[in-house]
């Protein structure tokens, strides 16, 4: 999988270990939050694709919510939280783009 191998290039990545405890709870996480949006797509139309946006807020909002449980609720941690998701986003794309064999996205 020549894709796969840029990635794991790009963020020196190395293959997933289900038996490494924080890369198991990493994919627990994924799969609750899959599970998440698949629940709220239920009965929505994919064909236009109008409502992705209002999924896409909540699914963040939520995600927020539940990573803020874990912090002091400050504006230093929320600040923190906030620059982890964005720092994480490109990460996450390219990490997704790798389930699918098609290479990271070139650096914006």
């Amino acid at each position: 999988m020549p894709n796969r191998d840029q990635f794991i290039r790009k963020y020196d990545a190395t293959p997933f270990d289900p038996s490494d405890r924080q890369e198991a709870l990493a994919e627990n996480a994924r799969k609750i939050l899959v599970g998440a949006f698949l629940e709220s797509v239920d009965g929505v139309s994919a064909e236009t694709g109008d409502d992705l946006p209002y999924i896409l807020g909540g699914l963040l909002v939520g995600l927020a919510c539940v990573m803020s449980s874990h912090v002091r609720t400050d504006d230093q941690s929320h600040a923190d939280l906030r620059s982890s998701l964005i720092e994480m986003t490109p990460w996450a794309v390219d990490m997704m783009r790798s389930i699918y064999d098609l290479p990271p996205l070139p650096e914006a």
